[in-house]
Order: structure tokens, then sequence, then C-alpha cells
């Protein structure tokens, strides 16, 4: 997709690369793996919303279905 600087957030920048692979048309995207630094609500809840799948490991510091 692209590059970005190395101190971008994935929390932050997972969601938006999420928007732009749609946008760019890759609708038949089932789903990402990232590691667990992309893990937040935010997220999740586009995966839920645009019904793709994510794997990740969730932070050791969020307790059972918690999302931060």
């Amino acid at each position: 997709m692209g590059l970005c600087n190395g101190n971008t957030s994935d929390r932050a920048e997972t969601p938006v690369a999420i928007e732009e692979c749609l946008a760019r048309g890759l609708d038949g995207v089932l789903g990402i793996v990232a590691n667990s630094k992309a893990y937040s609500k935010r997220t999740v809840g586009l995966c839920l919303e645009k019904r793709m799948g994510l794997i990740t490991l969730v932070p050791k510091s969020k307790s059972a279905g918690e999302h931060s």
C-alpha cells in the first residue's frame, strides 16, 4: 500500500490503511493480519463493519472482551 514514517502509530495507521484499501476497489479483501500494536477498538470495529477478518495478538494488558 505504501510507506509510513517509522514513528507512525500502528493503532492509528491500520484503520486508515483498511479504508484506503477499500477505496481502491479491493473489496475482495477477506481480512488482514497485524501485530498487537494494530489492535484497537477502532480497528476491530472497522473490521466488523466491513465484514473483514482480523488476525492479531491481543496485548496482554487487555482483559477478555476489552478493547481500547
